[in-house]
């Protein structure tokens, strides 16, 4: 969805980096989800990369993917003012992933981000193909039940605790993104 108004933003603001573009053809409707999206760009990830959902702000450093890891925002569900049975969280065991639990658990480790360091990138994209080419029409389809088959064929996935997370995928989270921002820039 406007695509073109971003790519002539990054390649004004940002003309010393070399950006690889991948067009999707289909980003509402029958077909499209986020996992046809990921398809969209796999010819320039043929490397290992990060998956890196387009809500999340981390202002603390991103490892490079030199193994598969995912990053969790840890957070106290007891103490905390934000909503977390909106998001997705994770059980942890031994420093690993070991559960990615739907929406509503309110007993977790941390909160899912969207941020996925893929080492494994070719398991990967034949996990992504086969799941999208058994359920095109599945928009529900993302990151999540990826990692979840990765886990199921043995893939480890090194957690990552976050104390900082900026989210900007629903109102009052975007809210006080924008708040923070605001202080952190005074």
């Amino acid at each position: 969805f406007l695509g073109d108004q971003v790519k002539d933003f990054l390649l004004k603001r940002y003309p010393e980096y070399n950006f690889e573009f991948a067009v999707v053809d289909k980003y509402i409707g029958d077909r499209s989800s986020l996992l046809y999206s990921m398809l969209c760009a796999k010819e320039y990830l043929q490397c290992p990369f990060i998956f890196h959902a387009c809500d999340t702000i981390a202002t603390e450093k991103i490892p490079e993917p030199t193994e598969d890891w995912v990053i969790g925002y840890v957070i106290d569900p007891a103490t905390t003012t934000m909503d977390v049975k909106q998001y997705r969280s994770h059980e942890v065991k031994d420093g690993y992933l070991a559960k990615v639990n739907d929406k509503g658990v309110i007993k977790f480790d941390s909160i899912h981000i969207g941020m996925t360091g893929i080492y494994s990138y070719q398991t990967f994209w034949k996990v992504v193909e086969d799941m999208y080419k058994n359920d095109p029409s599945n928009q529900a389809l993302g990151d999540v039940p990826v990692i979840e088959k990765l886990m199921d064929l043995g893939v480890r996935f090194k957690w990552i605790p976050f104390k900082n997370w900026l989210d900007t995928g629903n109102p009052q989270a975007l809210k006080e993104t924008e708040q923070f921002i605001i202080k952190s820039s005074l």
